[in-house]
C-alpha cells in the first residue's frame, strides 16, 4: 500500500476508512470539510516521544492511490 500521507510524529493504528464528516474536520489534502464523506484513520503518538495522545487523519482523496 502506499504510504503518501505518513504522519511524521505518530504510528497509525488502523486502516483508512470511509466516514461521514458530520460535523467539519480538517482534512490533510483538501483543508476543513463538512457534510461529505472523507476517509479516515486513527493516529497515535510514537512511543519515544514525551505525553500521549491519538488524533485522526483525514483525507477527501483515495489515500491508497486507486
Amino acid at each position: 500500500m502506499s504510504e503518501r500521507y505518513r504522519p511524521m510524529f505518530g504510528v497509525p493504528v488502523s486502516e483508512w476508512y470511509r466516514w461521514f464528516a458530520w460535523r467539519p474536520v480538517q482534512t490533510l489534502d483538501r483543508g476543513w470539510r463538512w457534510l461529505r464523506p472523507v476517509w479516515r484513520r486513527r493516529v497515535m503518538l510514537k512511543p519515544s516521544l514525551p505525553g500521549s495522545g491519538m488524533w485522526f487523519q483525514s483525507v477527501v482523496g483515495d489515500p491508497n492511490g486507486q
